[in-house]
């Protein structure tokens, strides 16, 4: 990276409720990826440091108990601001749920994040979900990680966190399209569905992503 480039490390969904072994949507391998994380935030000189959090209302359109189907299956449901129009929903177990434990972040990152953390909610619409930390899943209501980000004057987004194959896909997606140089750490990612992460990787690359180690970005 150039001396000049401003840098923002971008922490995605690292939450309870992500995380073994107890979390209600965990991802097998998450916890792996925490000392990475914690290294990044004391070695790292940044910019900017950005956590993402998804914020869920109870009874969100995400939630298989909304609609009393089985987690993990799809159904249609209504597109915003295209009536008689739907979008494919992913079904999913109760999780980050606005005031419970599963949506505060992991313990021992909340001790390391400064008090100058930028947080960004996401998933707050109860009819649309969102693993972008950019946007929702229909490009619907966008968050204020673009401003804050614009504001500081990133150039690089260094990207991390919680899952590979779904939040940090889409936010590593967004954050090529909005034209920032996007750097996804390999040691510090892990996907719900681990077979599927070199495919991931791939399709990161495809936008413009480049994926990195650890040693490339302290």
């Amino acid at each position: 990276m150039a001396p000049s480039a401003k840098t923002a490390l971008l922490l995605v969904d690292i939450q309870n409720d992500f995380l073994p072994p107890d979390g209600s949507l965990a991802v097998a391998e998450g916890r792996d990826i925490l000392p990475h994380v914690y290294r990044l935030l004391a070695e790292g000189k940044w910019d900017l440091v950005v956590a993402s959090q998804v914020d869920h209302p109870h009874g969100h359109v995400s939630f298989a108990s909304t609609h009393g189907a089985e987690p993990f299956t799809s159904i249609p449901v209504p597109k915003l601001h295209s009536p008689g129009e739907t979008v494919l929903q992913m079904l999913w177990p109760d999780h980050c749920v606005q005031g419970t434990h599963g949506c505060e972040f992991e313990a021992g990152l909340k001790k390391k994040l400064g008090e100058d953390v930028v947080v960004i909610q996401k998933g707050t619409n109860v009819a649309v979900d969102a693993y972008s930390a950019f946007a929702d899943n229909q490009y619907a209501f966008f968050t204020p990680l673009i401003k804050s980000l614009h504001s500081a004057g990133i150039h690089t987004v260094v990207v991390v966190g919680l899952a590979t194959d779904y939040c940090v896909k889409f936010t590593a997606i967004d954050s090529c399209k909005f034209g920032f140089r996007t750097l996804v750490v390999k040691e510090a990612v892990r996907g719900v569905d681990s077979k599927a992460t070199q495919q991931v990787f791939g399709e990161l690359q495809e936008w413009g992503c480049e994926l990195v180690s650890i040693d490339d970005v302290l």
